[in-house]
């Protein structure tokens, strides 16, 4: 009972955090661009948290990595459709492939059905969701003091703020090299819906 009124919680907050954004938009990155229900965009990034990045040395045997996101997605949906035998926990999620603009989108059940996009340029993964609009939030200056400070509670992500239609967004995202290791990939995607839905919890609770 307690997982699933965990879940419920997440997915009530998720919700919060999807209605905010303009309809039909999804966060990407394709070759140091954000792209938007697939249109490009450039980076309008006015200010950039960048909280904390901790590199972690993961062992596993599973000891690969993935050249493409089609490459990840085919490790990911076998491991999904076997778990027993699969060594890395992948987010409970629904996945699907934009091969053309090299990413994941996840919508991630045991994260309130946030929707977490993953993508691949020359030498480099790039995980990222969007958690609030800027101008929802109460007292931004504040909200901005605590998350720089609470940075080092927040390893393997990072939160900024990203334009998205010409409105202002908090996002939180994490970046690994392209080579990184499946199990390096799995953990950067558990930790940058957490830090979400993390920073969402503080801002409805102090801040909307």
């Amino acid at each position: 009972m307690v997982a699933y009124r965990q879940r419920d919680e997440n997915r009530d907050l998720s919700k919060t955090m999807t209605d905010a954004l303009p309809q039909g938009v999804f966060i990407g990155r394709n070759r140091n661009e954000l792209y938007f229900a697939r249109r490009l965009f450039s980076v309008d990034a006015k200010l950039n948290f960048t909280l904390h990045k901790e590199l972690a040395v993961l062992t596993t045997s599973n000891d690969i990595g993935a050249r493409s996101a089609a490459d990840l997605y085919r490790f990911v949906t076998e491991a999904t459709a076997q778990p027993d035998t699969s060594e890395l926990e992948w987010p409970d999620a629904n996945l699907s492939l934009d091969e053309a603009n090299q990413t994941l989108i996840w919508e991630l059940h045991d994260y309130g059905n946030l929707t977490l996009t993953l993508s691949r340029s020359d030498n480099e993964w790039i995980a990222m969701t969007a958690i609030a609009a800027v101008d929802s939030v109460s007292n931004q200056a504040e909200l901005n003091e605590v998350l720089l400070r609470q940075g080092l509670a927040l390893p393997l992500a990072s939160v900024g703020i990203v334009a998205i239609d010409g409105r202002d967004f908090y996002v939180a995202y994490g970046q690994l090299f392209g080579d990184s290791k499946l199990a390096s990939i799995c953990a950067e995607l558990h930790a940058t819906a957490s830090a979400a839905m993390e920073v969402a919890g503080l801002i409805q609770e102090h801040f909307s």
